[in-house]
């Protein structure tokens, strides 16, 4: 069983060559949306790296969010497991700021506590993904979550994050965010680029708002048909108590019946291991 200090250091173009593994299958689904050798987003795609586990690997915490893992590009926080990957607490690929695209690529099962990723973040893993706890996915630009097996969670949140999950999808608790203001709150999953090939013991529920599930009034307010400048006091306390039964999250990580505040609590709570869901 490997340990986190367990890497060999080897450069994208040298990985199919040295481990048969087509990283970038377009065909099977199954890719980084944020291709190693595109030159529009590396300045030398032949020069990225990527830090290589081989074989079954164990860790306590996967931070990707910083420079490690012997890494010492900005560009290259990039991470491949050839076998299975077990991480005792969390992963963290919210890289909003990194700068840089951050991946990590498993060729066997992930097993984790807790997940969370924001833009230009990719994990790809060929068997089964098992999340103990929650997954949270945020605010992405060119992001993706791929699973080749079955995917299970207690816990996912989606805001614009693409999904693919190839066999089961097992998550009691799965929320998705819906632009209203763009697209219709009954959208199927598949046009949001949430692809599910079974959804078994997931009931997928619709977020009008960001961590707000959805309910009737809310195109109303978004499409300006609803003004709360109309309110009287007894008609706003009616709206301000159906915000609060429709959070995904615990009410103390709300500032107002309408403002969440994603990038700057929820995550850190997670990698607390907080449990923040209502």
């Amino acid at each position: 069983m490997n340990e986190q200090k367990d890497y060999i250091v080897v450069p994208f173009p040298e990985i199919e060559g040295r481990f048969g593994l087509n990283i970038q299958d377009y065909s099977s689904g199954l890719f980084l949306s944020n291709n190693p050798a595109d030159p529009a987003v590396y300045e030398d795609p032949g020069a990225n790296t990527f830090a290589v586990y081989e074989g079954d690997t164990r860790m306590d915490i996967l931070d990707l969010s910083v420079l490690g893992q012997g890494l010492a590009q900005a560009q290259n926080r990039a991470i491949l497991v050839v076998g299975n990957l077990h991480v005792n607490q969390h992963i963290n690929m919210y890289g909003t700021d990194v700068g840089y695209p951050i991946c990590l690529y498993v060729t066997g099962n992930l097993t984790v506590n807790n997940v969370v990723m924001s833009s230009l973040s990719d994990l790809v893993v060929l068997g089964n993904i098992e999340v103990k706890n929650a997954l949270y996915a945020v605010n992405t630009e060119c992001g993706y979550i791929a699973c080749g097996g079955n995917f299970s969670a207690a816990n996912v949140y989606l805001e614009s994050f693409g999904l693919t999950v190839k066999g089961n999808l097992n998550v009691p608790d799965f929320h998705y965010y819906v632009n209203l203001s763009r697209t219709d709150i009954d959208t199927p999953l598949e046009d949001l680029d949430i692809n599910i090939g079974q959804l078994a013991g997931a009931a997928p529920i619709a977020c009008g708002e960001s961590g707000i599930k959805y309910f009737d009034l809310m195109e109303d307010i978004e499409n300006g048909d609803l003004d709360f400048d109309d309110l009287d006091e007894n008609e706003m306390s009616k709206v301000d108590a159906l915000y609060k039964e429709h959070f995904v999250f615990k009410a103390q990580y709300y500032s107002k019946h309408n403002e969440f505040d994603v990038s700057n609590k929820v995550y850190q709570e997670i990698l607390k291991g907080e449990d923040i869901f209502g």
